[in-house]
């Protein structure tokens, strides 16, 4: 059996996992941020607050003095993520999708290392999740949710050039998309080794990795269309009855819509039903007859990027995150059999 090797951006060699794994938290040097939102906005800083955290990611809300309110968002990661994402943002907005507006993009070297920051303009609105936990009725949310479907539609309407990580222009990294299943990066050995450490039967690697293989040659043919690739409640803004934002386009790729829905599936299906994103989807063609075959593979693929990151990204060994993925690949597994 042939394994598939990489599994989109979380595709690592062993070097790359060791080094992610002990990464430590970076922080974005505040006179360099500073001056940078001087440069790009022609007004001085007044107030700045921390939003987000991580080890190659940081996030905040900045007040200036002219009035305005900006998102800063600093990375050490790929410095074309923030490029595609400009790209991404400006097709969208093209297409009548509320998202913010790109000020400002620049790669910087600071400390011997590249430092990306991203200026953009604040959408005002609440992340969905934390609408819902306990402000918004079932029919409440039943109906944003077919809102934000009409608006996943309007993003799954622009086209790309080619499936995969999309470079500033647009252009995908594959022709096809059963290229992407059969990467090279991810290991086998790797994967089974993880699948123990976290108490999963090795077998259900195997059988998600030779599907993940046979699909790689003959996954339907398709136009490649632009995906958010992180859809989450949390990327999604609401400001009284309608979603005012769609925020965080930074891992943007090529590819099929039906991953999409797989993946909030994936991850969201338990709090916010997908059947109410689908009702409120425009393009009813996406919903064919294969599409439980489609949201199937996307859920192995997903499981296995899930899985590859429990060896290095310790956020990722949260009992509940573990569990929910042993549980999807073994029910997206079981599909097939």
């Amino acid at each position: 059996m042939k394994p598939v090797a990489s599994i989109g951006y979380w595709a690592f060699n062993k070097g790359r996992i060791l080094k992610a794994k002990y990464e430590h938290v970076f922080h974005s040097p505040e006179a360099v941020i500073n001056a940078t939102i001087q440069k790009a906005v022609g007004s001085s800083v007044v107030n700045k607050v921390q939003i987000k955290k991580g080890e190659s990611n940081q996030v905040f809300a900045v007040e200036l003095a002219n009035g305005q309110e900006v998102i800063v968002r600093t990375s050490r990661r790929n410095k074309s993520r923030f490029y595609t994402e400009r790209w991404a943002i400006e097709q969208c907005a093209k297409a009548g999708i509320p998202v913010p507006h790109i000020l400002f993009v620049e790669t910087i070297e600071h400390e011997g290392k590249p430092l990306n920051i991203l200026i953009e303009s604040k959408i005002q609105g609440t992340p969905l999740d934390e609408l819902a936990m306990g402000k918004l009725s079932d029919k409440e949310l039943a109906e944003l949710l077919r809102k934000t479907g009409a608006v996943l539609s309007k993003i799954h309407s622009i086209t790309t050039s080619g499936f995969g990580d999309l470079d500033e222009g647009g252009n995908g990294k594959y022709e096809l998309i059963g290229e992407m299943f059969s990467e090279k990066g991810l290991f086998r050995d790797h994967l089974i080794k993880t699948a123990r450490a976290v108490h999963l039967d090795p077998g259900i690697v195997l059988q998600a990795l030779s599907l993940l293989h046979e699909y790689s040659i003959r996954y339907p043919t398709l136009s490649p269309c632009l995906i958010h690739n992180d859809f989450t409640p949390r990327h999604v803004l609401v400001a009284g009855d309608n979603v005012s934002g769609i925020l965080d386009f930074e891992l943007a790729q090529g590819g099929d819509p039906v991953r999409e829905f797989a993946r909030w599936k994936y991850f969201f299906e338990d709090r916010f039903a997908s059947r109410y994103l689908m009702e409120g989807y425009e393009n009813r063609a996406v919903f064919g007859e294969d599409f439980e075959e489609r949201i199937n593979i996307w859920k192995l693929y997903t499981g296995l990027i899930h899985l590859d990151s429990f060896s290095y990204k310790r956020t990722a060994l949260i009992p509940e995150w573990v569990e929910r993925c042993k549980a999807r690949l073994t029910e997206a597994v079981g599909y097939f059999r």
